[in-house]
């Protein structure tokens, strides 16, 4: 008997020693694990330390990004319509003409613009995570809810006006992503005597966007969520409410300036100037081209507030008593050429209507207040100073431009440059320029232009 009891309990303590080393195992098996994990990448292989990133830049990568979808099937849910529509019977002058003016049937396209599929009449459909800002008038309003139409966004909420009845909105995607619009007439200046807007006003603004964000982080970091900013802003030059000769190399340094430190963008995109009505002139229109390339050459040459000392931002801003916004160090501007396409769309309607080139400016409508050209409103020609015509489906007042032909390719236009900044080649600290400048050159060349399009899904996918 004491010797079967002896064997018992040698076995018990070698079962004990033997858990004992089974928990040991594992917890040595735990720490290693917890070592490596970090240094893993998605494929299991050991990286170096210096490529590991930190669980926020993770989810920093994961929140920016954007696709878009093109495609023959011209889709619009009615919901929005655009803003300023261009309705099948319309009168061509928003501003009524002089006499005559009965509603008409719009002209068809010219012939040019329908030769090719993907040319104009296309879809163009967004998903993304971005907090984007459009800023401008009435054509950045037209920009903004074409963008929303695009990402079908569920709801817009315009939420406080700001020298400009209720123009003012926030639009929510389904992936998180913020579109909005802060309406301006005027560019965002030092001194905003006379403005629509104060950093005040993006103050509240600011504050809309972060409380809709916050609903998309886990509940242990939305006390963290004051310093989610704008990821980028889309500029309008708004040529018409103020005067060419006030597009100088310092008001546009300043626009810039006050855009990336009101909001905390990281990345801009600043609108060329499109043809308008109240160009009355070929003066006015080779001054405008002249104000073109200054843009591209301020753009190209600018150097963003987070590297550069601003002798005026926190003087500025702290008697606002508003806190400067944070851009992370990564700031960067490019153009967007939209005039390249409107002009190629004036061009080409105009050779439709027979008019010769060097007279584009002389066959105008004799309207209330400017004369539209007919190469831009008309869909067949009439003679010199008439007072209406038959409408084409090309621009609604020689102002702005009709969604169902040119929302697709701005859409697009708009999202491949996005993309570029967004993409994975960009992230981290510091910006492959060389790279983004190439992307944003493709972008551009492709979509402001009648080049047809290939249809199809482009962009960085959801991380």
């Amino acid at each position: 008997t004491e010797q079967r009891d002896s064997v018992s309990c040698t076995m018990n303590v070698c079962n004990s020693l033997r858990l004992r080393l089974y928990v040991w195992c594992a917890l040595f098996s735990i720490s290693i694990y917890q070592f490596l994990h970090p240094l893993l990448n998605e494929e299991g292989l050991v990286l170096s330390k210096t490529s590991v990133k930190s669980d926020g830049e993770r989810r920093e990568q994961k929140r920016k990004w954007i696709r878009y979808t093109t495609s023959p099937n011209l889709t619009i849910t009615g919901k929005y319509s655009y803003y300023k529509p261009c309705r099948e019977y319309e009168n061509v002058s928003r501003l009524r003409p002089r006499k005559g003016g009965l509603e008409g049937q719009r002209h068809p396209y010219p012939p040019a613009l329908t030769s090719h599929p993907g040319i104009l009449v296309f879809n163009t459909m967004i998903e993304t995570s971005l907090n984007i800002v459009f800023i401008g008038d009435s054509l950045a309003q037209q920009w903004s809810t074409a963008m929303e139409e695009a990402a079908v966004v569920n709801d817009t909420t315009r939420y406080w006006e700001s020298g400009r009845d209720h123009l003012n909105s926030v639009a929510f995607t389904k992936d998180g992503g913020v579109i909005s619009l802060v309406f301006l007439t005027k560019l965002l200046a030092r001194h905003p005597e006379g403005t629509d807007f104060s950093p005040t006003d993006m103050e509240l603004f600011r504050d809309l966007i972060i409380n809709h964000t916050r609903d998309f982080l886990p509940p242990n970091e939305r006390e963290q969520a004051r310093e989610i900013h704008t990821d980028a802003v889309i500029l309008r030059m708004m040529v018409g409410w103020i005067k060419l000769e006030e597009v100088t190399k310092e008001t546009i340094e300043e626009y810039l300036d006050l855009a990336f430190l009101l909001t905390g963008c990281e990345f801009i995109l600043l609108s060329s100037i499109l043809f308008s009505n109240n160009m009355v002139n070929p003066e006015m229109v080779q001054l405008s081209e002249n104000k073109n390339a200054l843009i591209e050459r301020v753009v190209a040459e600018y150097v963003p507030p987070s590297l550069k000392n601003n002798s005026y931002s926190t003087e500025y801003f702290e008697s606002y008593g508003t806190p400067l916004a944070k851009s992370g160090g990564r700031q960067h501007v490019m153009l967007l050429p939209v005039h390249h396409l409107t002009d190629a769309l004036i061009h080409v309607n105009g050779q439709h209507l027979d008019i010769p080139e060097n007279e584009t400016m002389a066959y105008r409508l004799k309207t209330n207040l400017w004369d539209q050209p007919q190469a831009v409103v008309c869909g067949k020609l009439e003679p010199k100073d008439s007072y209406t015509c038959q409408p084409n489906r090309i621009s609604i007042d020689g102002i702005h431009w009709c969604p169902n032909a040119v929302a697709g390719r701005i859409n697009a236009g708009m999202a491949c440059n996005l993309n570029c900044f967004f993409h994975d080649k960009n992230v981290g600290e510091m910006l492959n320029v060389k790279w983004l400048e190439q992307c944003s050159q493709e972008c551009n060349e492709q979509y402001f232009s009648l080049k047809p399009v290939t249809f199809g899904t482009h962009g960085r996918s959801a991380l």
